[in-house]
Parts: structure tokens; C-alpha cells; sequence
């Protein structure tokens, strides 16, 4: 990630981690369409973290920005 993120090219590995995420993320609707939505949300949060934390040099540990991103989700208004 990193090699790829110094050179300009994180995209692609984000491309097919976003393909894959969604059938491994829970379902929050029935509604296939507004699920899509909310998968993209999710994903489009995940890559900006990753973003932060390799731009950052990776100083901190995957453990805690795994407790940042969990922190953040808890703040989310919900969306029903």
C-alpha cells in the first residue's frame, strides 16, 4: 500500500478492495439500491483513513486506527 500510494497508484488496490468489501459487510437494508449507497459510504471512509494513516508515515498502529475509525462509526447519526 504504501509503494502504491507514494506512486500514485492506491487507487488500485482500493478498487478491488472496494469490489470485494461489500459481500462482507453487514446488510443495513433490504433495499439493494440503498444498500449499495451505505457500502459506498463505508468504503469511501475506510480509503480516506488509509489515506491518513499512510500520508502519516504510519505511525500509529493498525490497532489504533482501528479504534479512531470504530470511534468515528460510533458518532455516525444513524441512518434509520
Amino acid at each position: 500500500f504504501i509503494i502504491l500510494y507514494k506512486n500514485g497508484l492506491s487507487f488500485l488496490a482500493n478498487k478491488k478492495f472496494s469490489s470485494l468489501l461489500p459481500y462482507t459487510m453487514p446488510t443495513w437494508s433490504n433495499d439493494p439500491i440503498e444498500q449499495e449507497y451505505l457500502s459506498s459510504y463505508i468504503i469511501a471512509g475506510i480509503e480516506a483513513i488509509q489515506r491518513i494513516w499512510i500520508g502519516r508515515g504510519c505511525r500509529e498502529s493498525v490497532d489504533e486506527v482501528v479504534k479512531i475509525a470504530l470511534r468515528a462509526q460510533e458518532k455516525q447519526i444513524p441512518i434509520r
